[in-house]
């Protein structure tokens, strides 16, 4: 089965080269979607043997459709058979990729999704209460099987869900969005161990936590309306 990585990245030529070429033991094709940086992003990408894609529109979400409707022309050739996404920053260790494809290998799942928590991760304080509350609310009042981490960027999905799955969100909201939408559909989603290294803490980001936080719960309000899960 052809294996193929989406990594949307914005100003991360410091760590993009590592993080392809890391990539590239474990899956067949690296699609790095630079998302409109100002610095070297997409020609170290090139460099490190990843095919760059460009997104001028701003935002993770938008990033990473971009390389979801490349996957899902390249499924429909016969040249694409899981996805697996990860960031371009190097929190996510591509030493777990094949974790996260064995279920799909094993057909045991549709989705797999990282989780920080099975194995608990250290995480800075006020993520994990932001990613408990925001895993909490996308699941409650759900009937079928719940999920730990609802807000890890590291997963897989097979030819199935790839080709039933279209991304709207345009921010991080397409983690949940993908969720519900899974859901919905009735995939199987399974959830995996994964690692996450956060380089100095509170300099990884530069969202608002609050604001963020308060997007991704009015995401899971509008994605459960519009879906009624």
């Amino acid at each position: 089965m052809r294996a193929v990585a989406i990594i949307p990245a914005f100003n991360e030529e410091q760590n993009i080269g590592l993080v392809v070429k890391e990539t590239l033991k474990y899956v067949d094709a690296v699609y790095v979607v630079d998302n409109n940086s100002s610095d070297n992003t997409a020609g170290i990408a090139r460099e490190s043997g990843a095919i760059a894609l460009i997104e001028h529109e701003k935002g993770a979400g938008a990033a990473t459709a971009h390389g979801w409707r490349v996957c899902q022309w390249l499924a429909s050739i016969g040249q694409c058979d899981i996805v697996v996404t990860l960031d371009g920053d190097g929190q996510h260790n591509p030493a777990d990729i094949p974790h996260l494809v064995e279920p799909i290998l094993k057909n045991n799942a549709d989705i797999v999704l990282g989780s920080r928590f099975i194995n608990q991760t250290t995480i800075p304080a006020y993520r994990k209460f932001g990613n408990d509350v925001i895993t909490l609310c996308s699941n409650v009042y759900y009937k079928g099987d719940w999920v730990y981490d609802a807000q890890c960027g590291m997963r897989s999905f097979n030819k199935l869900a790839l080709t039933a799955l279209d991304i709207e969100e345009k921010s991080y909201g397409l983690i949940i969005e993908a969720i519900m939408k899974s859901r919905s559909l009735g995939l199987r989603i399974a959830e995996v161990p994964v690692q996450c290294i956060y380089r100095g803490l509170d300099q990884d980001s530069n969202m608002n936590p609050v604001k963020h936080g308060l997007s991704i719960l009015l995401g899971i309000a509008k994605w459960r309306l519009k879906l009624w899960i």
